[in-house]
């Protein structure tokens, strides 16, 4: 009960100060978590051929995302084929999806962990990101999988 109290008067003050311009910003100064990154690859390919990998971000915020740039993060062994390491996405509409692509190959077979990131920016939120990881395994089809 006391910690309700407690909240309900940190709440009211917040409200407070910013009605009466105390310098306290509406707009929230943290990064926030409303882009859901996607990662659509082979869990399992063979080595020396190029494979797609697509990233789906999807805004899930109330306003628009503007600056979204993507990015791949590939460990040692793994090479980009095409395009460039960051795509930027420009705007993607408040609740709305957009995917794009790599292409991806090696030549030393293993166990890799891909990594594509998101990172943008919110007129009603400030910055917003996403992440996600995809584990994939490159065989030798000489050896078999």
């Amino acid at each position: 009960m006391r910690t309700w109290r407690l909240f309900t008067v940190v709440m009211l003050v917040a409200v407070l100060a910013s009605v009466v311009g105390l310098g306290v910003s509406a707009k929230p100064t943290q990064a926030c978590a409303c882009l859901d990154v996607n990662i659509v690859a082979p869990d399992r390919f063979p080595v020396g051929s190029p494979f797609a990998v697509c990233a789906i971000i999807w805004n899930h915020c109330d306003c628009n995302a503007d600056n979204v740039k993507a990015t791949i993060h590939l460990p040692a062994g793994l090479e980009l084929v095409w395009p460039e390491k960051d795509i930027m996405y420009g705007r993607i509409w408040a609740n709305t999806v957009l995917a794009y692509g790599w292409l991806v190959r090696t030549d030393v077979p293993g166990d890799y962990c891909i990594t594509v990131t998101a990172v943008g920016q919110a007129a009603c939120l400030g910055t917003v990101y996403g992440s996600e990881e995809h584990h994939i395994t490159i065989w030798d089809w000489h050896v078999g999988p």
